[in-house]
């Protein structure tokens, strides 16, 4: 109790300021929130986000995600020959994920195609199953602000060869399952720490005794 009879009594009410502000604090915090939006998809896909609502803070970070696997089915892919009468190489599938402020994309090598022929030849290659993994970090924040947006999921499928030439794409399309995650990094406003409910009463006695002291003296 000296230490704050002492700022009371040499201080008067600057001091009772400065303990009363003592108790005060304000903070602010980092923050994520995070949507998913799951696919499943042959061919297309259009995915739907909410914008960042500035009511929640500062938005200081975004983020986008593709995780997932894609399967290439089975099928045949003809074509001519190289130097060495080996028509060769692998069925690629291509993930592209497309909006106005976003581009994800992923290439897997799928199956392996090998035929041997004098000039031509056709290959019946097997179904193969690859992960999907791409990540962006955005610096330009402003499009995601108090704006929804989408983003329009593609898959294709490409022979990449590494002998001769094929004569057409492949014959199997493939199927992707996954999700594309957007996270949203903010500060939230600062919020100042509540007095305790008894504080003033307790500094308001605290004076009134202080004050009957000097009467006394």
């Amino acid at each position: 109790m000296g230490f704050l009879r002492d700022i009371i009594l040499k201080g008067g009410a600057t001091g009772m300021m400065a303990l009363l502000c003592g108790f005060l604090a304000s903070n602010a915090s980092a923050l994520t929130m995070t949507q998913s939006q799951p696919f499943t998809s042959a061919n297309s896909a259009t995915l739907y986000f909410d914008g960042f609502t500035t009511s929640l803070g500062t938005l200081t970070g975004v983020t986008a995600n593709l995780s997932g696997t894609a399967t290439i089915a089975a099928g045949e892919i003809s074509g001519t020959t190289g130097d060495y009468d080996v028509f060769a190489g692998y069925i690629e599938g291509i993930t592209r994920v497309i909006g106005n402020t976003l581009f994800l994309y992923d290439r897997v090598n799928g199956p392996n195609v090998l035929c041997l022929g004098d000039t031509f030849c056709t290959d019946d290659y097997k179904s193969d199953t690859e992960d999907l993994v791409d990540t962006v970090s955005k610096s330009n924040l402003m499009p995601f602000i108090d704006t929804d947006f989408s983003l329009f999921l593609t898959l294709e499928t490409e022979f990449d060869p590494s002998d001769g030439k094929a004569s057409g794409p492949p014959s199997s399309e493939w199927l992707a399952t996954g999700s594309v995650e957007i996270t949203y990094t903010y500060d939230a406003p600062a919020n100042p720490v509540p007095l305790p409910a008894g504080l003033p009463l307790f500094l308001a006695g605290l004076g009134a005794m202080v004050v009957a002291r000097r009467r006394r003296i």
